[in-house]
């Protein structure tokens, strides 16, 4: 009884130990390769934008700051010779900023023993609750949208800027649309990169190439336009924006002996 049972278990890992050699021959198959493609951004189509802004008890006081900062922007932009066609003001914005109804809790003294049950109960007024929140001060923002055909101008306008105090800068070389063409094209450069270097190596290894297996888009960081620069870093940290549109993906291949 024992000898069949010892054949039984033999005869259920058969199987397994005979798919396990085909799997590993499989694998020896299939050639894997990363492909990476760029795509350079035309230099007459660059967009930046500011957006200015103060927060203050008294929106007289928080204006008058939006207004100075927004001068010293269209003085030095005129300077540099940007022309006023190429700068788009939004009217300033009012956002009232409402102060929290903060919770205290104080130790409570009592001289005389509680008793026991619900006579001991012990409740806290909700009357704190219920009261209208107070608007602790306002916040006053502006958008100023600009155009660039130049990029060493553009370059001198974000340093610039920089030293006025502006710390939030959106630049954009092109709109989403553009971008996602521009992308498509370094996209295709990093598939046709991953199958010559694919070819490559089939051909150093006396094999064939065979058909497409898989493919996998590997996304890159700081790959897509708008983002906001963390000004709160010192001006010699500070990075333009990458004048490239970069594509990788990961490609498998069959090959064939």
């Amino acid at each position: 009884m024992r000898a069949l049972t010892l054949l039984f278990c033999s005869l259920l890992f058969l199987p397994s130990l005979a798919v396990e050699p085909e799997s590993n021959r499989q694998k020896e198959n299939i050639i894997e390769v990363t492909g990476e493609g760029r795509i350079s951004l035309p230099q007459d189509k660059i967009k930046i934008d500011l957006l200015l802004t103060d927060e203050s008890r008294h929106i007289s006081k928080a204006k008058m700051f939006i207004e100075q900062q927004s001068k010293q922007i269209k003085q030095m932009a005129a300077g540099l010779g940007i022309s006023p066609d190429s700068i788009r003001w939004q009217q300033v914005h009012v956002r009232p900023l409402y102060k929290e109804d903060s919770v205290q809790l104080h130790a409570l003294e009592v001289p005389h023993s509680l008793p026991q049950g619900d006579e001991a109960r012990v409740f806290i007024s909700q009357l704190s609750a219920d009261k209208t929140s107070e608007v602790e001060k306002f916040e006053l923002s502006r958008r100023i949208s600009i155009d660039f055909s130049d990029a060493e101008l553009y370059q001198q306008f974000l340093q610039r800027v920089i030293g006025l105090g502006v710390k939030n800068i959106f630049p954009a070389l092109i709109s989403s649309d553009e971008y996602q063409q521009y992308y498509q094209q370094a996209l295709d450069l990093a598939v046709s990169d991953a199958k010559a270097k694919a070819a490559r190596l089939a051909q150093q290894t006396g094999t064939r190439l065979g058909g497409l297996s898989s493919l996998r888009e590997v996304v890159l960081p700081g790959n897509k336009p708008g983002q906001e620069f963390d000004l709160s870093l010192r001006r010699e940290n500070f990075t333009p924006l990458a004048q490239e549109i970069r594509a990788r993906v990961v490609v498998s291949f069959r090959i064939i002996p």
